[in-house]
């Protein structure tokens, strides 16, 4: 699924982001699906208690978001975006899993690395079609299609 976003939406979430860091951060993602594309309006903060290589979140505070915020806005719920500092910008097997239990149509990274004492940053979103993976190695064959922004 081909994904779009502003600069702006994107470098506001990566300013909260970075200020977080080390520590991982996590907020759900707003937006739309038209012809077949994602469009990205908003991120919002979700409460989560963290640190730098896990995440701990009530699902009923994304669902509190989705009951009160979207029928205002006129958005969906498309899925949460959240850093893995130090570490890999592709989706690790427990965020696939939480996002199939989820029912996410998007999962964003953002990789903050620090590089001679000054973060960077970059994101990528990803989807699949979350329930069909298809057995293979390990009993699941990689399918996913990254989105890259």
């Amino acid at each position: 699924m081909k994904v779009n976003v502003s600069q702006d939406v994107l470098s506001s979430f990566r300013r909260r982001a970075l200020r977080r860091y080390p520590k991982e951060y996590m907020e759900t993602i707003w937006g739309q699906v038209k012809g077949g594309e994602a469009y990205i309006y908003a991120f919002h903060p979700i409460k989560h208690k963290s640190d730098n290589e896990s995440i701990e979140y009530e699902p009923a505070e994304i669902e509190e978001q989705r009951d009160e915020e979207a029928p205002l806005e006129k958005m969906m719920l498309l899925g949460t975006i959240h850093t893995h500092p130090d570490s890999s910008i592709e989706p690790s097997q427990s965020d696939w899993e939480t996002a199939r239990v989820d029912g996410d149509m998007l999962i964003g990274i953002c990789q903050i690395v620090m590089i001679k004492g000054r973060k960077s940053s970059r994101v990528r979103f990803y989807s699949e079609p979350i329930d069909e993976l298809v057995k293979g190695k390990n009993g699941v064959t990689d399918n996913r299609n990254p989105a890259r922004n």
